[in-house]
């Protein structure tokens, strides 16, 4: 909230400059002959300080995105490893998105997240499941990821 007041006062002492560039403009029309130069001086600094403005409004947001990402990614690290003490090379490969056999179910959510399908295929002893991910068609997914009983047993990439 601080920071939105803090935009808006920003925005209204811009607009008070300006107001007060449009009148040293008029003021000096009427006292000068050569009105038409300083027209174009005056329009040119108010052009050049509105594009700096813009460039210096656009630097704080691409800062505060970056900010806001990496506080994401340490709050995803630290429930990671709060979730999986033990094991830190488990939390750095859920990190980078990555899949591998003997995963279980829960560490493949933690990864990928959730399917954008999943099949489910029940066997006399077992219970084979298929999560797919990256739907691009009719039945058509970027990637399968294939579990027995709860645990990642193979995958496919198209």
């Amino acid at each position: 909230m601080a920071r939105r007041k803090h935009d808006a006062l920003g925005g209204l002492v811009i607009i008070v400059v300006l107001v007060g560039i449009v009148g040293s403009v008029a003021e000096a029309v009427q006292k000068n002959s050569d009105t038409f130069i300083a027209i174009l001086i005056i329009g040119g600094v108010v052009v050049a300080s509105l594009l700096a403005v813009k460039a210096i409004h656009r630097r704080m947001e691409a800062k505060r995105e970056e900010a806001r990402r990496a506080a994401e990614f340490r709050a995803r690290y630290e429930y990671l490893t709060a979730k999986y003490p033990n094991d830190d090379s488990v939390v750095a490969m859920i990190m980078l998105g990555q899949v591998w056999k003997g995963m279980s179910k829960e560490q493949l959510l933690d990864s990928m997240g959730h399917p954008a399908d999943v099949g489910v295929d029940v066997r006399k002893n077992m219970r084979v499941e298929t999560y797919k991910y990256g739907h691009t068609g009719k039945n058509r997914f970027l990637q399968r990821v294939m579990l027995e009983d709860g645990t990642v047993v193979g995958w496919k990439r198209q």
